[in-house]
């Protein structure tokens, strides 16, 4: 999928949110997140790609969580938990907030582990909670892939002595996908998102553990990888689907070795 090509179900696009009161903001929060995924990578010579058994992650979190606390120190983003408290409560990843009195809104979010989620490929492909730099690599592609979701990193702090990251994105003031079931229909929601990625060249994933339909695409041009398109995932507004949570990759190397056997 080309970057900036967001939602359209038919081939009239539909209209996007007004972003002039973002734009000045987008290149500082960018630089942020370039900031701390390149500040990892150099001082504990990591790939960004690389892909992390369930044994290995809790000790690539924690030595990724001691460089990046000294990144948000040295750079200021390092943020009151007091102002992270009155957050409700979301899914497995995240819990969020609506913030701003006038459009364009924002939807703050706080990890609920510091990572996030990501795809793994050991033993098997599947999706388990990743590390910092893996959260961070998939912000940036979620940046280019959705521009109009104006992804920004805001900080970090500790919540219930949990490390956490602050991020925020645009709020498109859509529905949810689930609320697209109709008694006639049950299944529309799903061949909505097929038919949204086929369109854009996607191939569908086949994951040897997954219960139900699956909801990984690849596409092989673009060497792009998404993950988790489920219908909670993913909000409908003025015919248009945004994909706002779910989880991009480019892979390489085994990561990407058992993706293309997953077609």
């Amino acid at each position: 999928m080309p970057p900036g090509d967001s939602g359209d179900l038919s081939s009239d696009r539909g209209p996007l949110p007004a972003r002039d009161a973002v734009d000045d903001a987008r290149g500082r929060a960018d630089s942020h997140l370039q900031n701390a995924a390149a500040f990892l990578r150099s001082s504990l010579c990591l790939d960004s790609t690389e892909s992390w058994s369930v044994a290995e992650v809790p000790t690539q979190c924690a030595n990724e969580i001691a460089v990046i606390e000294v990144f948000a120190r040295e750079r200021g983003l390092w943020l009151d938990p007091d102002g992270c408290r009155d957050f409700r409560t979301g899914g497995q990843e995240h819990d969020f907030k609506l913030v701003g009195d006038a459009y364009p809104q924002r939807i703050m979010r706080v990890t609920k582990d510091g990572g996030g989620f990501y795809p793994q490929a050991h033993p098997i492909l599947h999706i388990s909670p990743g590390t910092p730099l893996q959260y961070f690599t998939r912000l940036l592609l979620m940046g280019c892939l959705f521009p109009e979701l104006s992804y920004r990193l805001e900080g970090f702090t500790r919540l219930h002595g949990q490390f956490t990251t602050v991020t925020s994105q645009q709020f498109i003031p859509g529905r949810p996908l689930t609320e697209e079931t109709r008694d006639d229909s049950p299944k529309r929601p799903l061949r909505l998102i097929e038919h949204w990625f086929q369109q854009r060249g996607y191939q569908k994933l086949h994951l040897s553990h997954s219960v139900g339909p699956s909801m990984a695409w690849y596409h092989r041009e673009e060497n792009i990888a998404v993950f988790d398109a489920k219908p909670a995932n993913i909000l409908i507004w003025e015919d248009a689907l945004f994909p706002v949570d779910v989880i991009p990759v480019q892979p390489t190397g085994i990561l990407l070795k058992k993706i293309l056997a997953a077609l």
